[in-house]
């Protein structure tokens, strides 16, 4: 297309965007918005898996998304640039989406303090991990979701054990 041409479709554009948009920040928080709620869905568990098959199979499709969507994911994690509260509500939403969904495949309705602080840690430890691993890939994925499902399987053990058995 010629530059004329170019640049009025480019004003077009910005225009329509506006019309469905308040500003560029209205913009991107409904695109996160979005792009977290295909995150949640896309990492449900089976229902007809055990706890370790379901968490595997989550996690595959969780470094699936992350693999196919690395800047969104990002923006998802960090918010964007600077601090926005908005963000930080969706983020925290996913975390606790997570955090239900292990807690009900385990049986646990009230976990003790020490489960629950594992758990936020797992999670904050994956989206880590899954950051580090979108940047360099020099992962194969399923080595990631085995590293990812290892740290969380192998810690659940100790912590599961409820007062009266200690």
């Amino acid at each position: 297309p010629s530059t004329p041409s170019s640049a009025a479709s480019d004003v077009y554009k910005r225009q329509l965007l506006y019309h469905y948009f308040r500003d560029k920040r209205d913009f991107y928080l409904a695109t996160t918005r979005e792009m977290a709620k295909r995150l949640v869905a896309a990492t449900a568990p089976d229902p007809g898996l055990g706890f370790e098959a379901a968490l595997r199979s989550s996690l595959q499709r969780f470094v699936h998304f992350v693999g196919e969507n690395p800047a969104i994911y990002q923006a998802i994690v960090h918010g964007g640039v600077g601090s926005d509260r908005e963000m930080d509500d969706l983020l925290e939403r996913v975390r606790r989406v997570t955090l239900d969904r292990v807690l009900d495949r385990l049986g646990v309705a009230s976990p003790t303090p020490s489960l629950r602080i594992l758990l936020f840690g797992w999670v904050g430890f994956t989206e880590t991990a899954a950051l580090e691993w979108s940047r360099r890939r020099d992962l194969p994925p399923e080595e990631l979701v085995d590293l990812l499902a290892g740290t969380l399987t192998s810690s659940l053990p100790t912590h599961l054990k409820r007062p009266n058995q200690e």
